[in-house]
């Protein structure tokens, strides 16, 4: 019986995904586990490299290339349900993990701890070259994630399949165009049952250079409008809406931030559809000032890279 499922997502990571996969082969466990690769229609070579591992490990690696592109939430999903295992992990194509005791130390902890539904570790990022230690936010109450934000590290993801399951079938998170998988099954572990983590580094988060602040700025409010989105949904579908002027805040924080690591002005109108800015509001009327005045916001800009 496989005790746990590695859930690795691909697409177009020819230069990292044999450090990611090497990382989870190298992990040392007394118990079985299967590395489940969903790779979505890659363009460069992630595919050829793939078959490459698949064909040195087959008892270990089950490997779907998919012929059309799914998308990362279809595509997760597609993985989760190829799983038949007590537990799931995750890892990103681009991501590594440096702890080989990782899956042991996580097993361990659930086995301990039954009323834990969902496990994260400490993490680190490696950005142009160097590593950075990231200080860990621990939260684990659905008042605490849905209004401060989720502090999950998702590459350190470990959960209960049977509560996956369960989550599929309370929320059909593929039914939303929420574009992300990882921020509502939180929020749906949080009040379904315990989320708990362990203070050791053992995942490596990796940032392409330029990626933090100089992506696409569309892209990049789009996801916040997706995250308040699912948000709302939570509020909603367990009568919570008591938290709502805490959530719209925070995520209207967000746009601000987001425009401001761009160097942009923030677009007030499209803020005001979660939240009607006023001076009243201290530090959030405070950036969007910043962000209306080029020689601050840049000063700014440069200040938060």
């Amino acid at each position: 019986m496989i005790k746990v499922s590695i859930l690795v997502i691909t697409y177009n990571q020819e230069h990292s995904i044999s450090q990611t996969l090497d990382s989870i082969i190298a992990q040392k466990c007394d118990f079985p586990y299967k590395i489940i690769v969903n790779d979505d229609c890659s363009k460069d070579k992630t595919p050829i490299i793939l078959k490459q591992y698949a064909s040195l490990y087959p008892q270990l690696i089950d490997l779907q290339l998919n012929e059309k592109n799914f998308g990362i939430v279809a595509n997760y999903f597609n993985a989760v349900n190829r799983s038949s295992s007590d537990f799931i992990a995750v890892c990103a194509g681009d991501d590594w993990w440096c702890d080989p005791l990782k899956l042991q130390k996580q097993v361990d902890f659930m086995e301990n701890h039954p009323e834990c539904g969902f496990l994260y570790t400490g993490y680190k990022q490696f950005i142009n070259g160097e590593y950075r230690e990231v200080q860990s936010i621990k939260r684990y109450s659905f008042d605490e994630i849905i209004t401060k934000g989720n502090g999950v590290p998702a590459l350190t993801s470990f959960y209960r399949r049977i509560l996956e399951e369960k989550y599929q079938d309370a929320v059909q998170p593929l039914s939303h165009d929420w574009g992300m998988e990882d921020q509502p099954m939180v929020l749906w572990f949080s009040l379904e049952s315990k989320i708990m983590s362990i203070d050791d580094v053992t995942a490596v988060y990796r940032v392409e250079e330029g990626s933090a602040y100089h992506g696409n700025i569309d892209k990049a409010i789009g996801m916040s409008l997706r995250s308040y989105d699912i948000c709302c949904y939570f509020l909603n579908k367990y009568h919570r809406e008591d938290l709502l002027p805490a959530v719209q805040k925070k995520h209207v924080f967000s746009m601000i931030y987001k425009y401001l690591g761009h160097a942009l002005p923030v677009n007030k109108k499209l803020c005001d559809t979660i939240y009607h800015i006023t001076p009243r509001d201290g530090k959030i009327y405070l950036l969007y000032l910043i962000s209306q005045i080029p020689i601050l916001r840049k000063w700014y800009s440069k200040r938060i890279m």
